[in-house]
């Protein structure tokens, strides 16, 4: 079983490959017999990345269709049903697309109890990265929000942000600089940013546009430019202008501190003693259904209790679901995703024909796992791991099929025995 199951991976990988490229122009030799492999892994493909199944969104009706046809095939290949209630179907459910609602308000009151009020979508505006609700809390300026080991930089260094408003500059220090200090690194995202303020414990996250950001106009970001909600707590998008209401009660400006950060590289974090804030933001997301499939052939002999494990998500964008390069322009087009990942779906099928065809096999226990939820965040494979079908502790080795339609030349004639040996 060893070598044959490598050979089957790189066989329906290479399969993958020369369905996706491009055909020569050139004339054709005389038609040999056709490949049964082929045969099957173009129908396959072609289904996958079809009209039919819509872009395999979790979000169409067609990834239902497709998720039935995986299941299908498995069973059609011999493979017996791999989740709970004798079913090849393991569902779980993902956050949907944000809807802002109403209401949607930032007050904050002055060390004399005096209200700033922020004008919703002109100071301020919610982002979907945080989740709704209502926050009153103190205020921090936490410089970039970053932390860092390389280079050596933290701006939450003896700041105490525990159940507070955290207030952080997009970007990082010198970021138009080349080259820039953090340059090619994940601490400027605000993904980062406001990950970390929640590790340091805060109550929400008001984000402002750095200088470079800000130097073509102030402008507060759409409520959906990061779909995915990354914080237990309100997260939102304040002007400069609105920020340096509450520094200059500190005699400071938004600018002064900045400037002061970039040309020392050195936090400026400061508390805003006496200042709260009061932030409520309104958010509907509605759960969507999701199935993983998974199928099992179960092997014999001393290893048989162990578990190989070969996936591949199915799922892609859709109609244009979040994730989509086209961005608004890709609404309702279909986006067919024949390598991400209809191919790695199509090995992940072929492979589980070849193995369910092998009676009597001596070895592991492999499992096959075709996995939705990827496109939003690697959603299908945490369940599975959350809930495994088979202990993960007798779950020795993984292969993920992702994106195997590339024409591209690998080296893995050394790699080949140790990884075979680890099959079993």
């Amino acid at each position: 079983f060893r070598v044959p199951l490598m050979r089957l991976v790189l066989s329906a990988a290479v399969a993958s490959a020369a369905l996706l490229a491009p055909r020569s122009p050139a004339a054709s030799p005389s038609p040999a017999a056709p490949d049964p492999v082929v045969e099957r892994m173009t129908k396959d493909l072609f289904y996958l990345a079809g009209e039919e199944c819509q872009g395999r969104g979790i979000e169409t009706q067609g990834i239902l269709k497709a998720g039935d046809y995986i299941a299908d095939s498995f069973k059609a290949a011999g493979l017996t049903p791999g989740a709970k209630g004798n079913s090849y179907f393991q569902p779980f459910t993902v956050s949907g697309s944000a809807r802002l609602g109403s209401p949607n308000t930032l007050t904050f009151a002055r060390p004399d109890n005096r209200a700033v009020d922020l004008r919703y979508g002109t100071d301020f505006a919610p982002t979907a990265m945080g989740k709704a609700g209502k926050v009153t809390a103190g205020v921090v300026f936490a410089g970039y929000g970053i932390r860092a080991d390389k280079p050596k930089y933290n701006d939450y260094a003896g700041l105490d942000v525990k159940g507070k408003w955290v207030v952080v500059l997009r970007r990082s220090p010198r970021a138009d600089a080349d080259p820039a200090p953090f340059g090619n690194t994940p601490y400027e995202s605000l993904q980062a940013k406001v990950q970390t303020a929640a590790l340091q414990g805060a109550a929400g996250v008001i984000v402002v546009n750095d200088a470079g950001k800000a130097k073509d106009g102030d402008a507060l970001m759409e409520f959906d430019y990061v779909p995915q909600q990354l914080a237990t707590f309100p997260v939102i998008h304040a002007t400069r202008a609105a920020v340096d209401k509450l520094l200059a009660a500190q005699g400071q400006t938004l600018a002064d501190l900045e400037q002061t950060i970039d040309a020392g590289l050195k936090p400026r974090s400061v508390e805003l003693k006496g200042w709260t804030g009061t932030g409520e933001v309104t958010i509907a997301r509605v759960p969507i259904p999701c199935r993983n499939v998974v199928a099992v052939a179960e092997g014999s002999g001393p290893l048989a209790d162990e578990t190989v494990v070969v996936g591949a998500h199915y799922d892609h964008l859709g109609l244009g679901e979040p994730g989509s390069t086209l961005g608004a322009k890709g609404k309702g087009l279909v986006h067919y995703g024949a390598d991400d990942n209809g191919s790695g779906t199509t090995g992940l099928l072929e492979i589980a024909r070849h193995v369910g065809a092998m009676k009597g096999r001596v070895g592991r226990r492999v499992v096959f796992v075709a996995f939705s939820g990827e496109e939003r965040g690697l959603f299908g494979s945490q369940h599975y791991c959350k809930e495994p079908p088979f202990p993960l502790d007798k779950t020795v080795f993984m292969l993920n099929l992702d994106m195997i339609g590339r024409m591209a030349k690998v080296d893995d004639e050394d790699g080949l025995p140790p990884l075979a040996a680890v099959l079993g």
